[in-house]
């Protein structure tokens, strides 16, 4: 473990993040590195410069998200099986390549994912925002280049997809998830409360079986439980 930024503070009633980082790309690590030093929701900034540091860390309890590259997604499931005290919220950082095989990331034990050809400083804060109050951040470049790898590449199961029973609600959550919006975002779409809208995307994760929102949208497009592309 090197270089740990810590930022005091004093103000009675505020909690920050402590965040890690574990990437092999150095420039992007410093870049996200500065971003996260800046954010007002981050207290502590540790930069992993190896997989027995992240190990030790996450062991620790010594974060609360970790930020993971793409090209690390291979470790992802042993990060999280470390976590025996305390587990992080796990951050996915995805590239242009990630992307283009969205496959790869639908049954990973993440909590989240973050674009590169999103990130900004605004970016970066509201997807920690969103992590820390559980919900499960998705790019929309994410949900659209899976949607457009996966779609037609399956033929429907009706055996599974008549085994799933999914409300009206839950469909047009569902249908939501694969736009990439957010609970607060699928909550104003449908007119209910954000506690409403996340206790629909957890019952629909759960009747799917799927670990993510990425992998809910996998499940459904494999098995025909419902058609997005459909017109409206």
């Amino acid at each position: 473990m090197a270089d740990t930024y810590v930022r005091y503070v004093n103000s009675p009633g505020v909690t920050t993040l402590s965040v890690a980082l574990f990437m092999e790309n150095e420039v992007l690590r410093r870049g996200l590195d500065d971003m996260l030093r800046c954010s007002p929701a981050v207290g502590v900034v540790r930069n992993c410069e190896n997989f027995t540091a992240v190990e030790t860390c996450v062991r620790s309890g010594g974060c609360d998200v970790l930020i993971v590259s793409g090209s690390e997604r291979a470790r992802v499931g042993a990060i999280a099986a470390s976590g025996e005290r305390r587990r992080p919220k796990i951050l996915l950082f995805v590239d242009e390549w990630d992307l283009r095989a969205p496959e790869a990331l639908a049954d990973l034990p993440v909590d989240g994912f973050l674009a590169q050809r999103d990130l900004s400083a605004e970016s970066l804060s509201e997807t920690l925002r969103r992590l820390a109050v559980g919900d499960i951040p998705m790019p929309v470049a994410l949900a659209k280049s899976l949607l457009a790898h996966v779609s037609g590449q399956f033929t429907p199961s009706p055996s599974v997809r008549s085994a799933v029973s999914l409300t009206s609600r839950e469909r047009q959550t569902l249908e939501l998830l694969a736009e990439g919006l957010s609970n607060k975002q699928i909550g104003t779409r449908l007119g209910i409360s954000q506690h409403g809208a996340k206790r629909l995307v957890t019952s629909v994760l759960l009747k799917l079986g799927s670990p993510n929102r990425t992998a809910a949208v996998m499940t459904a497009l494999k098995t025909g439980i419902i058609d997005f592309s459909r017109p409206g």
